[in-house]
C-alpha cells in the first residue's frame, strides 16, 4: 500500500485541477467549492503520507544526466507562446473588461514621473485608492520603460519560476523515465487547461507574477542560505498580505531546528526586505495607505456582490463554484456589508486556526516528516483556506491553490521501482581496522 501514496497525491492533484477547470461548478454553486477545498486537503494529506511511507526527493537528488530532458518543458513552453499572444489580441486592456492592469500602469507611471503612488486616482472614471503591494506593480516599471506589453512579463516570471524551481529539480531526481516526463508534462497541461477555460489568468490580470513568487517560496524553503529565503518571502509578503499568518509558524520551525541565528537571520532580512520597498519609499508618506486600501478592498466587494446575473438575481463571481462566498450572500444574517465583513472574519479566523492546529501537531505530537516539507503543506492547506473564504472567490485568483500542488508532487516518489535507490543515504563507511604491528617493541631493562 506504501507505494500507491504517490499516485493517490497523483489523482487528488488532476481532481483539483479538473474542480478549477473542466468540471467547474459540476455540483453547483454550494456544493462545488466544498468539493474543491476536500481536494486541496486530500493533496496535502496525500503528500504527507507519500513522504512518511515512501520518502521523497530531497536536496541530496544530484543526478544530472538527463539534462535534456528540460527540451520537454521548453518545447512545451514554445507551443504556448503563440496560444498566448492570441489570447492577448483577443483581450484588451480596457477598464470595462479589468481595472487591473490599468491601475498597475497607473501606478508605475507615477513612480517614473516623481508623483505620490499611494493617493487617490480618478483616471479609471471612478476615484480610486490604490490597493497593491509594491511587489504586485514594481515590476512592471521595465516592461513600461522598454515599451511591451505588462502581460509577456508576467507570464515570463511563471514560465522561469516552472523552468528554474520546479522542471530543474524534476530532472535530477533518480526516478523512471515515465515519472519524470509525467511531472515534466503535468504543469504544461495545467496551463492549456486554465486558459482554455478562463483566459482571465493571463488575459486580464498578473496573477501569474504570484505563482511565480510561490513556486520560487516553495523551493527556497530547502535552502540554507538566510538571503534565500527571505527574498522569495518579502515578494509574496508585498504582494498580498495573505501569507502573514503563516510566516510565524515557518519561523518557529526554523528556530527549532536551525537554531536561533538562523531564524533571527531570516526574520532580519524579511524586515529589511519590507522596510526598504515598501515602508520607507511609500508607506512612510502616508502612514494611513494600508487602512485606506482595506476600505477599498470593501468597496470594490461591495461592488461585486451587487453585480446580478439577470436570470437568477445572484452575484456572478460568487456563484462559480470556487468558494465560499455564495453561501455567506445567501444565508449570513445582516445586510450586504455586514456579511462581507463576516466572512473577512471567518476568512482570519480559519487561516489563523490553521496555523494554530499545524503548530500544536508539529510541537506536541512530532510527526516523522522534514520540517521543511511539513511548512510546505502547511501553506498548501492555508492558501486553500484563504482562497475558500476570499470574499469575491475570482478564477484568476483561486488557480494558485493549484500550482501550490505542483512542489508537493515534484517531490514525491510516484514509482515503486525508484523507491530502493532514489535519496538513499550513502551506506556508511568501513571503520579504519588498526594495522598490527608484527615485528616486536624493543625491550628495555629497568635499571
Amino acid at each position: 500500500m506504501r507505494a500507491y501514496w504517490g499516485w493517490a497525491l497523483l489523482l487528488a492533484v488532476v481532481l483539483e485541477f479538473l474542480l478549477l477547470t473542466f468540471w467547474r461548478n459540476c455540483a453547483g454553486p454550494y456544493l462545488s467549492p466544498v468539493l474543491f477545498y476536500l481536494a486541496s486537503w486530500l493533496v496535502a494529506l496525500f503528500a504527507t503520507r507519500s513522504y512518511q511511507q515512501t520518502g521523497w526527493y530531497g536536496a541530496a537528488s544530484t543526478r544530472t544526466t538527463r539534462r535534456f530532458l528540460l527540451v520537454v518543458p521548453l518545447l512545451a513552453l514554445g507551443a504556448f507562446i503563440p496560444r498566448l499572444a492570441r489570447v492577448f489580441a483577443r483581450s484588451p486592456l480596457v477598464v470595462s473588461a479589468s481595472d487591473v492592469i490599468p491601475s498597475i500602469n497607473i501606478y508605475v507611471e507615477r513612480l517614473l514621473h516623481g508623483q505620490p503612488v499611494y493617493s487617490y486616482f480618478t483616471e479609471l472614471g471612478y476615484t480610486l485608492y490604490p490597493t497593491y503591494l509594491p511587489a504586485l506593480w514594481l515590476p512592471f516599471v521595465v516592461p513600461e520603460v522598454l515599451g511591451f506589453d505588462y502581460r509577456w512579463l508576467a507570464a515570463g516570471v511563471l514560465a522561469v519560476a516552472l523552468l528554474v524551481f520546479y522542471c530543474w529539480p524534476v530532472v535530477k531526481q533518480p526516478s523512471r523515465w515515465a515519472e519524470l516526463l509525467l511531472k515534466l508534462v503535468l504543469p504544461f497541461v495545467m496551463l492549456q487547461g486554465v486558459l482554455k477555460m478562463d483566459v482571465g489568468l493571463f488575459g486580464y490580470s498578473v496573477e501569474s507574477l504570484i505563482i511565480g513568487y510561490y513556486l520560487c517560496l516553495a523551493a527556497s524553503l530547502y535552502r540554507r542560505s538566510s538571503w534565500q529565503r527571505a527574498a522569495p518571502l518579502v515578494l509574496c509578503l508585498l504582494s498580498r498580505f495573505s501569507l502573514v499568518l503563516w510566516v510565524p509558524l515557518w519561523l518557529a520551525l526554523i528556530w527549532q531546528q536551525e537554531g536561533r541565528t538562523s531564524a533571527l537571520r531570516l526574520s532580519a532580512g524579511v524586515a529589511l526586505g519590507v522596510l526598504l520597498l515598501y515602508v520607507l519609499p511609500f508607506l512612510s508618506h502616508d502612514w494611513q495607505a494600508l487602512a485606506l486600501g482595506q476600505q477599498t478592498y470593501l468597496r470594490a466587494a461591495q461592488s461585486d456582490w451587487q453585480q446580478l446575473l439577470p436570470g437568477t438575481q445572484q452575484p456572478w463571481p460568487l456563484y462559480q463554484g470556487l468558494g465560499f462566498a455564495a453561501y455567506f450572500y445567501q444565508y449570513a444574517p445582516g445586510t450586504l456589508l455586514h456579511r462581507i465583513e463576516l466572512i473577512r472574519l471567518v476568512q482570519a479566523g480559519s487561516c489563523l486556526l490553521v496555523v494554530l492546529a499545524a503548530a500544536v501537531y508539529w510541537f506536541r505530537y512530532r510527526p516523522a516528516l522534514d520540517y521543511r516539507l511539513f511548512a510546505l503543506v502547511v501553506l498548501k492547506v492555508y492558501l486553500a483556506t484563504f482562497y475558500a473564504f476570499v470574499q469575491v472567490p475570482y478564477s484568476y485568483l483561486v488557480t494558485l491553490v493549484i500550482f501550490m500542488s505542483l512542489p508537493l508532487l515534484a517531490l514525491a516518489k510516484l514509482m515503486p521501482a525508484a523507491l530502493a535507490t532514489a535519496d538513499v543515504a550513502p551506506p556508511p563507511a568501513a571503520p579504519k581496522r588498526r594495522r598490527i604491528r608484527l615485528t616486536p617493541r624493543p625491550v628495555r631493562l629497568l635499571r
